[in-house]
């Protein structure tokens, strides 16, 4: 019923009414008439059947036989099939017709009536009631009946058909008259939603003047309205598709453009790396040049006017280079060019290198450079040393820049993220000008300034605080400042952090008995030395006032202090009175110890004084571990001095070189190939140079070297095309190649080539090309090995010979096994070096050697140990050049 039409929806509902009513009209009037021919039938027979009892009464008195079957004939007809007369007794009398094949009810109806004697009234009395003296049966026909029955279901029929049809005409005129409105406003509907707008057109509708006209007028009013305004939004749309068609074109043209603008921008971008990567080169070579013989001159010169013009030199170019490193930096993080580090390393370390190098700078200020640290934070993380080291320098430079007289301020804490993080906090406090609020959303964009009146009267480029940002960004930590103007600023920096794992704490309170009273007149500095202390005392007195210190001070505890230490100011009246008050202390309790902290690098303290066993001295900001040894040295004696070892303390290397060194420096710039063999020769190294890659690639195949320095940027061959051909060939496949680039650039990009195995970025530092050799040519060794190896030398020469020849030996047979893969050999030779160095308590050698032989046991190839095999050979390079005995073999 739902899916049919409207029009048919209203025919079923005309036509069905209309059938209904003509069905049952129909079925009464049938019903009635047979009704009444059955009737009409039955009082026929039923009176037929009496007139035959009638005629038949006088007959059955006389028992005339011929005359009742006459009777029964004069019955017979077309209606009557059989007439029959019978006695009281139910003797058949007479009959006429017959009934044979058909069925009572089906074809005929039997009628009986009974036959009584007429009543005759003879008298008075009541005569009673006469019994039949027998009776009639009278078959008569249903043929006509039937018949009559069958032509009146036939006419029901025709009547019933002509009436449905009646009805179904009907409900198809009067559902059309409906139906044709709606009809037509749905083509006109179909015809609006193809576009084609017309009027619904209904001469129907309109003459009846009903709902549906007024519908059909509504819609065509709608019909208009949507004309006029497709016809608009159609002239707006082909305005719109011309304005579009030509805007595509334009962008078609812009494309291109800007296709070949970012052609040009690419270009440009490799053209400013590349620039950038020649102007490193370019500048840093001269700078590199110029400070290195200003250094040279100013420690061989004789008058001081020369010396203060070399100063001049070496600070200026040291100036030039801290711009360049600048610009540099900056060009390098605008690029994106930066890899995060994971290493691990100390915090409390990292922060105090990056405090103590700032140091000079603050100091000659006049200004007081503090780390605070609990003294709990010696805390071993996993991160980028370099760039969190990076991020405090520029930051404590930026303060030191424009503080110009207090106090600058590093406090540092940490949070517990989770069992494996931490969040760590810096804070750089300054006492300097400040930064105004209209400035604080440029502070970190580039080459901006706070205070541009200052800035004329400062030297920098203005890239720190941009750096910084970069930084930060890098290694997912947060940068935020607060200032207020004339007072100060302070910027901090929050950095999560993973933790390493699997590393001990410290070892602390070394002198948990030790009394110490410590003096600072700046409350900061005074807290930090006493974080300091905590590390291995906690038998602490503390004082900041000049008067108490000089007065009763010293003298309440002085029973029972074991050391004092001072912390001395930039004013000289003050330190004069802090001084006369140690000696007149000294003078009373000789074997009192005391640590003077100087406040720069250009104070000392009286020859007298200074003179003392007892007393030590150090700059301002002291490290830790440096508070720490001077310490033990006065607490524990000469002797013991280097037996406790300090929380995180870093071991003094010995920069002394082996007997006989020799290193290999490729260098095409002249005059730095001659500063750094006059730097290295000074120190006692054998140098040969190379001017070309090609040059030193020959070199290297006719000697051995212990060490190789290369310039990246070399003619006729780069420095990694020949530092993979020395690594690839036999003679000096694991000497170590050191770096030497002015390129800012170049660590980051061939890093990953993996044949450098350290870097030097020019201008080249002294300390940090001493730190390097000395980690290449001395790490593998220990102090322990080489005292006992020099006992041993020194006491039998024969020995000393065996062993020096042996180590020779051993140390050319495991090259031979690597270079000819042959993994029994090796493991045999680790072998055997493990025996001797265990029977000379060369501990170091013994556990790499029995390493060696262990992991020989198990591996399947030569590149799975070749590292460590490389690592014993160091180790044997170095005893053999530390013998004075040893005569050394070309090639």
């Amino acid at each position: 019923m739902r899916r049919l039409g409207l029009q048919n929806k209203i025919i079923l509902l005309v036509t069905i009414p209309i059938i209904l009513v003509s069905l049952i009209i129909s079925y009464l009037a049938a019903y009635i008439h047979i009704t009444y021919v059955e009737h009409t039938l039955n009082t026929m027979g039923r009176k037929t059947a009496n007139h035959v009892a009638s005629a038949s009464e006088f007959s059955i008195f006389s028992e005339n036989s011929s005359v009742l079957k006459a009777i029964t004939k004069s019955f017979i007809r077309d209606d009557a099939l059989y007439v029959g007369i019978h006695d009281a007794r139910g003797v058949l009398l007479a009959e006429s017709g017959s009934v044979t094949g058909l069925i009572e009810g089906r074809d005929y109806l039997s009628f009986i009536a009974p036959i009584t004697a007429s009543q005759i009234d003879l008298g008075d009395y009541d005569q009673g009631v006469m019994a039949p003296v027998g009776h009639v049966k009278l078959i008569i026909s249903r043929q006509d009946v039937i018949e009559s029955i069958r032509m009146t279901w036939i006419y029901t029929l025709i009547v019933s058909g002509l009436c449905i049809l009646t009805g179904i005409y009907a409900g198809r005129r009067f559902s059309r008259r409906i139906t044709r409105p709606l009809l037509e406003l749905s083509t006109a509907s179909r015809a609006m939603r193809a576009g084609v707008f017309r009027k619904a057109e209904s001469n129907a509708a309109m003459e009846a003047n009903d709902e549906i006209a007024e519908l059909v007028n509504t819609f065509n009013d709608m019909a208009l309205t949507i004309r006029h305004q497709h016809e608009n939004l159609e002239t707006g749309i082909k305005a719109a598709t011309t304005t579009l068609h030509k805007t595509i074109i334009d962008l078609g043209d812009k494309n291109r453009e800007l296709e070949l603008a970012r052609e040009d921008a690419v270009r440009a971008e490799r053209e400013k790396s590349n620039f950038l990567a020649r102007m490193s080169h370019e500048m840093r070579s001269p700078i590199n040049a110029i400070s290195g013989f200003a250094n040279i001159l100013n420690k061989t010169c004789q008058g001081g006017e020369q010396q203060q013009y070399t100063s001049i030199i070496i600070e200026s170019s040291q100036y030039l280079n801290d711009v360049i490193n600048d610009i540099l930096g900056f060009a390098k993080l605008d690029s994106g060019d930066v890899n995060v580090e994971h290493q691990q390393f100390d915090v409390g370390e990292c922060l105090e290198v990056a405090v103590t190098q700032i140091s000079p700078s603050a100091h000659e200020k006049g200004l007081e450079l503090i780390l605070n640290m609990p003294h709990d934070i010696n805390l071993q993380v996993v991160g980028d040393v370099l760039k969190l080291k990076h991020i405090v320098s520029n930051l404590l430079n930026n303060a030191v820049k424009f503080t110009e007289r207090g106090h600058i301020l590093v406090d540092v804490c940490c949070q517990n993220v989770s069992n494996n993080a931490i969040r760590l906090i810096v804070e750089i406090s300054d006492t300097g000008i400040g930064i105004p609020s209209s400035m604080f959303a440029n502070i970190f964009k580039p080459f901006f300034q706070a205070d541009t009146s200052l800035s004329r009267n400062q030297q920098g480029t203005g890239l720190g605080l941009a750096i910084v940002k970069r930084l930060a960004d890098v290694l997912g930590a947060t940068i935020s400042f607060r200032s207020t103007p004339g007072q100060g600023t302070t910027f901090m920096l929050e950095m999560p952090i993973d933790l390493a794992t699997g590393v001990p704490h410290p070892v602390v309170g070394q002198f948990l008995d030790v009394a110490v009273l410590i003096y600072d007149e700046n409350s900061y500095a005074l807290r930090s030395i006493r974080n300091n202390v905590l590390l291995w005392s906690d038998r602490i007195f503390v004082c900041r006032d000049i008067n108490q210190f000089c007065g009763d001070k010293v003298n309440l505890f002085g029973g029972q202090l074991d050391l004092i230490i001072v912390g001395l100011s930039h004013s000289a009246e003050l330190n004069d009175r802090i001084l006369a008050t140690a000696t007149r202390v000294l003078q009373q309790r000789p074997s009192i110890c005391f640590i003077f902290l100087l406040a720069s690098e250009m104070d000392h303290l009286p020859a007298a004084l200074a003179a003392l066993p007892n007393v030590r001295s150090a700059v301002k900001p002291i490290r830790r571990s440096r508070l720490y040894t001077l310490a033990s040295a006065l607490l524990q004696g000469p002797a013991d001095a280097a037996a406790p070892a300090p929380p995180a303390a870093a071991a003094e290397d010995d920069t002394r070189p082996p007997v006989n060194t020799e290193i290999l420096v490729a260098e095409d710039n002249r005059f730095n190939r001659e500063l750094i063999r006059i730097l290295l020769e000074g120190q006692g190294y054998q140098v040969t140079e190379a001017d070309n890659g090609e040059d030193a690639w020959k070199i290297a195949e006719a000697m051995r070297f212990d060490l190789i320095i290369s310039d990246i940027h070399l003619p006729r061959m780069d420095g990694i095309a020949l530092a993979r051909r020395i690594h690839g060939s036999a003679r000096n496949r694991m000497t170590p190649i050191i770096a030497m680039t002015a390129d800012v650039f170049a660590r980051s990009t061939y890093q990953q080539t993996g044949v450098i195995d350290d870097w030097i970025l020019k201008p080249i530092n002294e300390d940090t090309l001493w730190q390097v050799l000395g980690r290449h040519l001395k790490l593998a060794i220990k102090e322990g090995d080489t005292g006992r190896l020099n006992a041993v030398l020194e006491s039998n020469a024969d020995l000393r010979n065996r062993l020096v020849s042996g180590l020779h030996e051993h140390a050319r047979q495991i090259e031979h096994a690597l270079d000819a893969g042959d993994l029994a050999a090796l493991r045999t030779e680790a072998h055997q070096i493990a025996g001797m160095a265990g029977y000379y308590g060369l501990s170091s050698v013994y556990q790499t050697a029995s390493m060696l032989d262990q992991t020989c046991n198990t591996a399947s190839d030569i590149p799975s140990v070749e590292a460590m095999a490389r690592q014993l050979v160091t180790m044997l390079r170095v005893f053999e050049l530390s013998s004075p005995a040893l005569t050394r073999e070309p090639g």
